[in-house]
């Protein structure tokens, strides 16, 4: 029963992809299909593609593929043998409004019917009267974007969504004609599977989406991705055409490729692939940077990888033809392609086992280096505080009646070269007043611990005050001076670094709490005794802490906890020493 239920579930996957892949796929229409009754195109056709199953199933390499597994399924279970489908061809027009215009045609090698599919097929379909009066199958009656299903001919399957029908059984339909359709002839039909796009009227989308791209990376402050966006924000305005193929069944071959408008064009487009080729081998460079000269080890992947790095940049640039560029897999043997991916797998595989470990730890060493420094740069932040003051931030900016606003980090800002964004602050009303609020995607940089998944733009900062009865930070919002800290500044902690989990709005007045240990404001309560839950393990085996001397260092998380609560204390008198 197992079996059986696991062979339906899988024709039912099947039958389920036929049918909704048509708003998914990216498209175009085989040269033996011209406009006509049933045809697919429209003058609006602007993405198809054709895929020939028949050429694909008598094909050497299909000797190797369960076909008969699928033909017996098929007849059992949706009432038709798939492998008498001789070609699929999918077409899509560019969206309207929130509906896409769609087509998905089947074409067999024999008489097809629909009423022939199986009970359980047809239980899912509902009849219909179609645009024209015929008799259609809806998948979902109530869903305007849904296909209906209709009969072209004896041996042609039709599915469009209702609105996509209409249009292609109106009388006189304009015939789809011009230069993209002339391309398209010249090139479908004659490898196993081809996509062509005429990228003219998609180019709004297209721009509309590297927009978007552009303000993620405004918002994560990521000046590179940014600049490389820019540049690509220039390509669409010299593309005419984009194609992919692939031909399994003679050649083993696959490529694609982007045809520029003109010369110049192809001119400018060319120009535009070299901040890109620039940007892959920057990758490279940035991880060769962080390797150690001092380690063998290290110091040979560096050299490994500037010595690779180069050839795989120039390999992501594709080669150009006049006003086409493309890139290709190139034909040949399949043994012998076989055994070259392989043995590269094999290599690289090697490779990345063997060298990985160390990326990773040089990669890791940078970024908690970085964050030591953010944690040092707090830390000197607050003794130039006491320093003018005469005396610590309390862990809050209070109201006149003593109540917290806005968080000690706030006050920092002008002693850390933020005065500007301090002064954006209103100081007598809380964090997330009107205009405090949006102040909060405005967090420096400095705030965030590199290891971490937050970007600025969150809001959310890594570092916490030490915030208690006995703490730097005291919690009945008294400041702390040099004097009053009788345990050591060099064996106080003032600041510690916590994971994403834990993490707080910047401008928030949340800290780390030293002495409600088993009162976690930050979700489940911790084990009793364990002062280590509301941090969480950003870094392998440490965390990052800031202390009254103003120097940053790591802490192991096995340190013992009594060990780490005498670190919390300002005047415990506990004898311990700084890490």
């Amino acid at each position: 029963m197992r079996r059986r239920h696991a062979t339906d579930l899988y024709l039912r996957t099947l039958v389920a992809a036929a049918t909704w892949l048509a708003p998914l796929a990216a498209i175009a229409q085989s040269d033996r299909n011209p406009r006509g009754a049933g045809s697919p195109l429209t003058p609006q056709t602007v993405a198809v593609a054709n895929l020939q199953v028949g050429r694909l199933l008598a094909s050497s390499a299909a000797q190797l593929w369960p076909t008969e597994v699928l033909g017996a399924a098929g007849l059992q279970y949706a009432g038709f043998d798939p492998r008498t489908i001789e070609e699929v061809t999918i077409t899509i027009e560019p969206p309207m409004g929130t509906l896409l215009y769609y087509t998905a045609t089947v074409r067999f090698t024999e008489p097809f019917d629909l009423d022939s599919l199986s009970p359980e097929v047809l239980s899912k379909l509902t009849p219909v009267e179609g645009p024209g009066g015929q008799r259609v199958y809806a998948v979902d009656p109530n869903d305007p974007s849904a296909p209906l299903l209709m009969m072209v001919d004896t041996k042609t399957l039709l599915a469009a969504p209702r609105g996509m029908l209409k249009k292609l059984t109106k009388p006189g339909l304009a015939p789809a004609e011009g230069p993209f359709f002339d391309w398209l002839a010249r090139r479908t039909g004659r490898v196993d599977l081809h996509v062509g796009v005429h990228f003219t009227p998609l180019r709004p989308l297209a721009k509309m989406a590297i927009a978007a791209g552009m303000q993620r990376a405004r918002e994560e402050q990521s000046e590179e991705n940014l600049a490389a966006l820019e540049q690509l924000s220039k390509a669409p305005d010299e593309i005419r055409y984009v194609e992919a193929w692939a031909d399994i069944s003679s050649r083993s071959k696959v490529a694609a490729s982007v045809e520029a408008l003109d010369e110049a064009s192809a001119d400018r487009l060319a120009a535009l692939l070299v901040p890109w080729r620039n940007l892959y081998l920057s990758s490279f460079d940035e991880v060769a940077d962080e390797m150690d000269p001092s380690d063998p080890t290290q110091s040979a992947l560096a050299d490994y990888l500037d010595r690779i790095g180069p050839r795989y940049a120039d390999a992501m640039l594709p080669a150009r033809n006049g006003t086409r560029f493309y890139a290709a897999f190139p034909p040949g043997d399949p043994k012998e392609q076989l055994g070259q991916f392989v043995a590269q797998t094999a290599v690289i595989g090697v490779l990345v086992a063997l060298l990985l470990p160390a990326v990773q730890a040089a990669r890791e060493a940078a970024r908690r280096n970085t964050s030591l420094y953010n944690v040092k740069q707090l830390c000197l932040a607050l003794s130039n505080y006491h320093d003018v003051n005469s005396h610590f931030p309390p862990f809050a900016i209070t109201s006149a009646d003593g109540r917290p606003l806005l968080s000690w980090r706030v006050a920092m800002l002008p002693y850390v070269g933020e005065q500007a964004l301090y002064d954006r602050f209103a100081l007598d009303e809380p964090w997330d007043s009107p205009t405090n609020l949006p102040l909060v995607s405005q967090m420096p940089e400095f705030f965030l611990d590199p290891s971490g998944q937050l970007v600025a733009a969150s809001g959310k900062t890594h570092y916490l005050g030490v915030v208690g009865e006995d703490a730097f930070f005291a919690a009945d919002l008294q400041p702390r001076r040099f004097a009053t800290l009788r345990d050591g500044t060099a064996t106080t902690i003032a600041i510690v670094q916590v994971d994403d989990e834990n993490a707080v709005e910047w401008t928030k007045p949340a800290d780390y709490r030293a002495d409600k240990l088993n009162d976690n404001p930050f979700g489940a309560q911790p084990p009793a005794g364990n002062p280590f839950e509301r941090i969480g393990s950003l870094h392998p085996g440490v965390f990052l802490t800031g202390w009254a001397d103003g120097h940053a260092a790591a802490v192991r998380t096995d340190t013992d906890p009594e060990t780490f609560r005498a670190y919390l204390t300002v005047n415990g008198g506990e004898r311990v020493e700084a890490p």
